[in-house]
């Protein structure tokens, strides 16, 4: 709506500034002499001339990032805009890891994640949405971050707009769009993808966030080897240019307010994982393994590591070590349950190796 006011003042504008020249000239001849009334005439055209000429601008600007905005942005609505918090409900498209499917059909929908367990973080989390500027939830891989900085906007603010840039070249585009909007949040999975030449700045963070109308936050996930390349003293490694921006990544993170998310679950992060654990054995499973990994990390590493070894048996890749790893997956489906010989592995490889287009997958020959 108050991006819809705006326009609507920047076209009253370009009209009343059109016709300002012509009516001012005509008013001050009734009021003053020729010679005076030309010169105020046409002093109310220049000063009418400037706002329309801005306004004209503004309008040219906004309809080249209307244009732009639906390649620009990772998630839309319907229309190629930027759609509510609350309308979102899948998390997987907003960079959340899925858990093992519940059905061999499904792919990246609800059936694919787990009821969200809540973490200990989420009070901090979503009190710091209401005040703080940025906020990144900083951890390891598969700790959890995306799924409880997801929750906590689907929480505190379900009727903002959700601004998902599709990359660093789309962010400057986006946060411009951002700045015209009332409430918004800005989704950046992944921090360290936006930060360097062309990405987050320290004055789009304060053009983005600083509004008197309105309420914008930018919420974002960092994984922690990234967050220590930023914050350990890394410059003197770099070059004057690798400098400069890593220098502006840390004043970043410097100024955000940082949650960090522990791999491994507390005890009572464990105790609420418990409770629905009877209505998901995929939750039930995860505890078993919960002193070693994390509930959430051993919820996505099944898939992950099923999209490895898919990928891995592209030309070129690594299909010799899918292949090795098929072998060993078949002798256990077999019924052989103590550890396979290496020799008899490498020996049943082969036959998978074939079946999957033999000298064309050049798979490497090392280490056999």
């Amino acid at each position: 709506m108050r991006q819809s006011w705006r326009l609507l003042g920047a076209w009253l504008a370009l009209a009343i500034g059109g016709a300002a020249g012509v009516g001012g000239t005509a008013l001050a001849s009734v009021w003053l002499s020729a010679p005076l009334a030309a010169l105020t005439g046409g002093g109310i055209a220049a000063v009418s001339g400037v706002a329309a000429g801005r306004a004209s601008k503004w309008i040219d600007r906004q309809r080249t990032l209307r244009r732009e905005l639906p390649d620009r942005i990772a998630v839309q609505d319907r229309t190629g805009r930027l759609p509510r918090v609350g309308d979102v409900t899948n998390p997987i498209v907003l960079g959340v890891h899925p858990a093992e499917p519940r059905s061999e059909n499904s792919q990246g929908t609800l059936a694919d994640v787990t009821s969200y367990i809540p973490r200990d973080i989420d009070k901090a989390l979503r009190e710091a949405i209401h005040r703080e500027p940025l906020i990144v939830v900083v951890g390891e891989s598969t700790a959890g971050k995306s799924r409880a900085a997801f929750e906590a906007i689907r929480a505190e603010c379900p009727d903002h707009l959700l601004a998902v840039p599709s990359g660093r070249e789309s962010l400057p585009a986006v946060a411009a769009q951002v700045t015209h909007s009332r409430r918004c949040v800005l989704w950046l999975d992944d921090l360290e993808r936006f930060m360097g030449p062309g990405g987050l700045t320290l004055a789009m963070v304060a053009s983005v966030t600083t509004s008197t109308r309105g309420h914008t936050t930018i919420v974002a996930t960092l994984r922690t080897p990234e967050y220590e390349r930023f914050t350990s003293r890394a410059e003197d490694s770099l070059d004057d240019q690798g400098r400069a921006f890593w220098r502006a990544s840390r004043d970043i993170l410097r100024g955000a307010c940082i949650i960090p998310l522990d791999r491994l679950w507390s005890q009572e992060e464990l105790k609420l994982a418990a409770s629905y654990a009877e209505k998901d054995p995929r939750i039930a499973l995860a505890l078993k393994h919960a002193k070693t990994f994390g509930v959430a990390e051993s919820l996505a590493a099944g898939p992950e590591l099923l999209s490895d070894w898919r990928n891995a048996w592209a030309p070129g890749t690594h299909a010799r070590g899918a292949a090795l790893v098929a072998a060993a997956v078949d002798c256990r489906r077999a019924g052989l349950s103590d550890p396979v010989p290496h020799d008899l592995l490498l020996e049943l490889h082969h036959h998978y190796l074939a079946a999957r287009g033999g000298p064309a997958l050049r798979a490497c020959l090392r280490g056999t």
